[in-house]
């Protein structure tokens, strides 16, 4: 029979204490995405939104906007970006509350039903397809 002194169980554990679960990246990058900055604006190909915590930094095209280093990337291509809130607007210093719909949403009443994500509050959720 196998004896594990108990200063090496107790050592284990306090090893084991310090692991954390990951936490989710501070920084989001929404990259190629389509952006209308409010209800009814034109849409604004190739744009990229940075979200640092829970408000929108920048806004812009994708070849002037640099992606942050080690920030997560939210893959934007062929779709759109929209204001989650009715008087919500996609610009600097915005609270991050977005939709990432498969479809224009000025011109798809249904697009709610074409929903590929949430962002509430800077917090990412993906829709399953």
């Amino acid at each position: 029979m196998l004896r594990v002194p108990l200063l090496s169980i107790l050592l284990g554990l306090a090893a084991l204490s310090g692991c954390n679960q990951p936490r989710e990246a501070t920084v989001k990058v929404f990259v190629g995405a389509t952006v209308i900055a409010k209800a009814g604006d034109p849409p604004q190909p190739y744009s990229i939104v940075i979200v640092d915590g829970n408000q929108i930094t920048a806004v812009g095209a994708q070849s002037e906007v640099p992606v942050p280093t080690g920030s997560m990337k939210i893959n934007g291509v062929g779709k759109f970006l929209y204001p989650a809130g009715s008087q919500g607007r996609i610009k600097p210093g915005e609270p991050a509350d977005l939709l990432l719909v498969r479809v224009n949403p000025n011109e798809d009443p249904q697009y709610m039903q074409k929903l590929d994500g949430r962002m509430s509050g800077g917090h990412w959720t993906p829709v399953g397809n």
